[in-house]
């Protein structure tokens, strides 16, 4: 299985994608992290249709199964694009969803996360202040129709900061070893 890294939006988070990826290239047969054209442009929000757009692409292009790994506006993007059936992952790992900036732009997380049929974890840290763990529990609740996803308490964390790296490898590890996401 080859995996996809997309990284949370702001360019600080670059150099993190990158040791995300070191952790996780082990469990994997090929890594490819995406780069958000904003990050080069010092503008502050990726365009989420762009990067959409380059992710459908890259996805297009793999030979095998893949799997992705997104960080906030990475998940977002990423479930975007799932919701539109213009990729197909075998599974998805979401760190930090962002609920304030879905809601604050208006995004139909709701009618996404319904369409969503790829196993997927999310891991939310307990206050992350993007979005808490118990909002992403209640948002989840009535979405998850076809039993895919699978959530993660991140304790006693109240940052938007996801640098537990053999955590996040060992979450990663068992989630892609099961046969469904709530297996």
């Amino acid at each position: 299985m080859q995996l996809i890294l997309m990284s949370g939006n702001s360019l600080r988070n670059r150099d993190w994608i990158f040791l995300v990826e070191s952790a996780l290239k082990p469990l994997f047969e090929q890594t490819y992290v995406t780069i958000y054209d904003h990050w080069a442009k010092a503008q502050p929000m990726a365009d989420i249709d762009l990067e959409a757009d380059k992710l459908a692409k890259l996805a297009r292009g793999l030979a095998s199964e893949y799997a992705i790994f997104a960080k906030s506006i990475g998940g977002v993007i990423t479930l975007k694009d799932i919701a539109e059936s213009r990729i197909t992952p075998s599974r998805l790992i979401i760190t930090g969803l962002p609920l304030n900036l879905i809601e604050e732009i208006g995004l139909p997380i709701q009618d996404w996360l319904k369409k969503l049929s790829v196993p997927t974890i999310i891991i939310q840290n307990s206050d992350d202040p993007a979005g808490s763990y118990s909002r992403i529990v209640d948002m989840t609740a009535a979405a998850d129709k076809q039993n895919v996803l699978k959530l993660v308490e991140i304790p006693g964390n109240n940052t938007h900061d996801y640098n537990d790296l053999e955590s996040l490898k060992s979450l990663v590890r068992d989630f892609i070893k099961t046969d469904r996401a709530g297996a």
